[in-house]
C-alpha cells in the first residue's frame, strides 16, 4: 500500500490499521490446503492399513451344526377376537455347515442323523439308496470344492488366480448331468453374475490390478466387488404399471405420469455441508457442489411435470410428523394461485377418496386395549426361574408368550455382540477362577484371573474391536476384584461359584418348582453364609431390592435357606444365617467395580433373612393368583413399567398403541 492510498484513509486508526495488518499471499493459502488435505490422507491411509490387518487375521474356526439346538412343538395359533388363526406352529429344521470343518463325510452324515432333534419320522424317511446318494453328492461337493479350499489355507495368492479358481469352482457346482453349466447364468441374476465375473477376470489380467489376496480376504473383497450390484427386473409381458427413475421416466413416454414424493428433503434431497472439505476446497479440486444435484433434480421434475398427463403426489405425513411440500409444489403454487389450486385439487378429489378407501375400516373404529389373555389353568407353567420372577411382576405378558405360546426372541441376522455376551464372558473368567481354587492374596492371581479372560477371548476373535474394549475393561475389574477378595479372605472358608439350584414345593396341593444359579455363595469361618450376584450392568437399587419389585438376589437367599443349593457330597447351607447378600457392580471403567451390599437391616429396611421370607411369601401369593381361572397375563400392568419399550414382546403385545390411549390404570395384581 503507498503513500497515496494511506493519505486517502479517513482517519489515523484505519490507516495504522491497514500498515498492521498482515498480507496472505496465494502461496500461503496454497500450503493450508496441502497440510489439511496431507493431514485427511494420513488418517485415511491409517484407518485403511487397520482394516487390511484386521482382515489378514486368521478366520476362526468353530461348528456350523447346533447338535443342542431344540425344536419348539405343540405351540398353540395365534388367533384374533373373531377366532381367526392370525399365525400357526410351522414345524421346519434347518442345516448349516462349512465344508473346510468336515473332514470326514461317513462321519458327518452320521452325527447328523445321531442329532436329538432328529426325530424317528425323519431317521426313516430317507432310504438306504437316498443315504447313499446323498453321500456321494456330499463327496462330490466337497471334490469340487478343494481346489478354493486349498487356497484359503495359503497366505497370499495373486487376483487372477482367486478369480480363475472361484469361477472355475462355481461351473464345476452348476454343472448338469449333460456336462453343461449353463444353469449359472440363468435369468436376470445370472446374467448379472457373468457380466460381474467378465468384467472381474478382465480386470485380473491387467497389470494395475495386480494385487495379492490371502483366504482370509478373499470373500470380503469379492463381495465388495459383486455383492451390491443390481440386476435388471424383466417385465412381465402385457405389463401397464412401471415404476422408474427420474432418469428413465425422462427418456420415455407414458400414458399418464405419476411424480411421487415431492415433498422438502425428499424430491429434492437436502443437501448438507461436507464436514471434510469446504466449499473453497471442493472448488481447489474441481468437485461439483452439492446443489448440483438440487438442480438435476429440478430439470427432471419440469420434464416429467411437462408430460400430456401427469398427477402430482405428496405425502402430508411422514411417520406422523407433518411434511413441507417440495419447493417446486411451492413456487408452482405461487404461480396459479388459488384459484388454480383449487381446480387441480377438485380434479384429484377421486383419486384421494379412492386411495384414503384403502384405509377405512368396515365398522367402527375402536382403540385397542391392553392385551390380557386367560389361556386354560393345564397350559399355565409350574416351574420358573428366579430370573423370571422379575418378568412375572412386571409384564406377564412376556411370561405368557415365552412360556405358554412357546415365542423365543430371534436374534437379529449378522448382529454384533453386545453387552448380554459381555456379562457371560465376565462370569465365566471369575467362576473358572474360583474352580482353579486359587489364592486371592496370592501374588500371581490377577495375572492368572487376566490369562483366564484371555483364554475365553479367544472364542471372540472375529470381532477384534470388541476384544481390544474388553481386555481392558477385564484388566480394570481384575485390579479392583482381587483388592476386594483379598480384603475379605481372611474370613471366608468356602468359595462356591456358579451352583445350580432347584427348590420344589407344593403350593395349594399342585407342586411348583423354583430354579436358579448362584453366581456365588460363600461360606465364612463362624458359619454363615454370604450370597454374591455379579452385574456387569446397573444392579437394582436398595428400594427396588425391598419392594421386591427385583427379588433375584431375596429368592436366592430363600433357596439357600431352604436348601436348593445343597449339592451331594458338597457343603450343605440349609439353615445356615445369612450374613450378607451383595451386587457386585463390575463396571470395568476406571474405578474396575463396586461392592454394593443390599438388605442391611437399617430403619425400617427388611434385613436379608426377613426379606427372603417375605420374598418367598409374596412369590406363593403369585403362584396361587395366577392359577386362577379369571387372572389373565396383563402387559404391564404397573403404570411405572408402561414406558419401557425394551422387551421382546412389546411388539407382540402392541404396548405402543394401548399405552398412548390409556390413562396409566393397571391392574397391580
Amino acid at each position: 500500500m503507498d503513500e497515496a492510498e494511506l493519505a486517502a484513509m479517513p482517519s489515523e486508526a484505519a490507516r495504522r490499521s491497514a500498515i498492521m495488518r498482515p498480507k496472505r499471499s496465494p502461496d500461503l493459502m496454497r500450503r493450508r490446503i496441502r497440510i489439511a488435505i496431507g493431514f485427511f490422507a494420513f488418517a485415511y491411509l491409517a484407518l485403511v492399513g487397520r482394516l487390511i490387518m484386521f482382515g489378514m487375521a486368521p478366520p476362526v474356526s468353530g461348528s456350523g451344526v447346533d447338535a443342542n439346538a431344540g425344536l419348539g412343538t405343540g405351540r398353540p395359533d395365534l388367533v384374533d377376537r373373531n377366532g381367526e388363526i392370525l399365525a400357526t406352529d410351522i414345524k421346519m429344521s434347518s442345516l448349516y455347515g462349512e465344508p473346510r470343518n468336515i473332514y470326514d463325510p461317513d462321519e458327518a452324515a452320521e452325527a447328523i442323523d445321531a442329532a436329538p432333534w432328529r426325530t424317528a419320522a425323519a431317521r426313516a424317511r430317507p432310504g438306504a439308496e437316498d443315504r447313499a446318494a446323498a453321500r456321494a453328492m456330499l463327496v462330490d461337493l466337497l471334490a469340487l470344492v478343494a481346489p478354493l479350499e486349498a487356497m484359503a489355507g495359503l497366505r497370499e495368492r495373486p487376483l487372477a488366480d482367486w478369480v480363475a479358481t472361484h469361477v472355475a469352482a462355481a461351473r464345476a457346482i452348476a454343472r448338469d448331468e449333460t456336462g453343461t453349466d449353463t444353469a449359472l447364468f440363468e435369468g436376470e441374476e445370472g446374467e448379472a453374475l457373468a457380466r460381474a465375473l467378465a468384467g472381474l477376470v478382465e480386470a485380473a489380467r491387467e497389470p494395475a490390478t495386480a494385487i495379492q489376496l490371502s483366504g482370509a480376504t478373499w470373500p470380503g473383497f469379492l463381495d465388495a466387488l459383486i455383492g451390491d450390484l443390481p440386476t435388471n427386473r424383466r417385465t412381465a409381458p402385457g405389463a401397464r404399471l412401471f415404476v422408474f427413475g427420474p432418469l428413465e421416466a425422462r427418456l420415455l413416454s407414458f400414458d399418464l405420469l405419476v411424480l411421487a414424493g415431492l415433498d422438502e428433503g425428499i424430491w429434492p434431497i437436502t443437501t448438507r455441508s461436507d464436514p471434510w472439505l469446504s466449499r473453497p476446497m471442493r472448488r481447489s479440486m474441481a468437485l461439483e457442489a452439492p446443489e448440483r444435484r438440487v438442480g438435476l433434480a429440478a430439470h427432471d421434475f419440469v420434464q416429467g411435470a411437462a408430460a400430456p398427463r401427469v398427477i402430482l403426489a405428496r405425502a402430508a405425513r411422514s411417520g406422523g410428523t407433518p411434511t413441507v411440500p417440495s419447493r417446486w409444489l411451492q413456487r408452482l403454487a405461487t404461480v396459479i394461485g388459488k384459484p388454480g389450486q383449487a381446480r387441480l385439487r377438485e380434479r384429484a378429489a377421486d383419486l384421494v377418496a379412492l386411495a384414503r378407501r384403502l384405509d377405512r375400516g368396515d365398522g367402527v373404529a375402536r382403540p385397542i386395549g391392553r392385551p390380557i389373555p386367560c389361556p386354560p389353568l393345564a397350559l399355565r407353567p409350574q416351574r420358573a426361574s428366579v430370573t423370571e420372577i422379575e418378568t412375572w411382576i412386571r409384564d406377564p405378558y412376556a411370561i405368557y408368550a415365552r412360556r405358554i405360546l412357546k415365542l423365543d426372541p430371534l436374534d437379529p441376522i449378522g448382529a454384533a455382540i453386545g453387552v448380554a455376551e459381555r456379562g457371560t464372558f465376565v462370569h465365566e473368567v471369575l467362576a473358572a477362577f474360583v474352580e482353579e481354587g486359587l489364592s486371592p492374596r496370592g501374588a500371581a492371581a490377577r495375572d492368572r484371573l487376566i490369562a483366564i479372560g484371555e483364554e475365553r477371548l479367544a472364542a471372540f476373535a472375529a470381532f477384534p474391536e470388541t476384544v481390544t474394549l474388553w481386555r481392558a475393561r477385564l484388566a480394570a475389574i481384575a485390579t479392583w476384584w482381587i483388592e476386594e477378595e483379598a480384603k475379605r479372605d481372611p474370613t471366608t472358608a468356602e468359595r462356591h461359584a456358579e451352583v445350580p439350584g432347584d427348590l420344589k414345593w407344593v403350593v395349594d396341593g399342585v407342586p411348583f418348582r423354583l430354579t436358579g444359579r448362584a453366581d456365588r455363595i460363600d461360606l465364612l469361618d463362624d458359619g454363615r453364609v454370604r450370597l454374591i450376584d455379579f452385574k456387569t450392568g446397573t444392579p437394582p437399587s436398595e428400594r427396588q431390592v425391598q419392594s421386591l419389585l427385583s427379588p433375584q438376589l431375596a429368592l436366592e437367599t430363600a433357596m439357600v435357606l431352604r436348601g436348593a443349593f445343597d449339592r451331594p457330597g458338597a457343603t450343605r447351607f440349609t439353615g445356615r444365617p445369612i450374613a450378607e447378600i451383595a451386587y457386585v457392580h463390575l463396571k470395568g471403567g476406571r474405578d474396575g467395580g463396586k461392592w454394593e451390599e443390599r438388605a442391611k437391616a437399617k430403619g425400617e429396611d427388611l434385613g436379608p433373612e426377613d426379606l427372603a421370607a417375605a420374598a418367598f411369601d409374596k412369590l406363593e401369593a403369585l403362584v396361587r393368583h395366577y392359577r386362577l381361572a379369571t387372572t389373565g397375563y396383563a402387559s404391564r400392568p404397573r403404570v411405572q413399567f408402561e414406558k419401557a419399550r425394551s422387551g421382546d414382546y412389546d411388539h407382540l403385545a402392541r404396548v405402543a398403541e394401548w399405552a398412548a390411549g390409556e390413562g396409566g390404570d393397571g391392574d397391580e395384581a
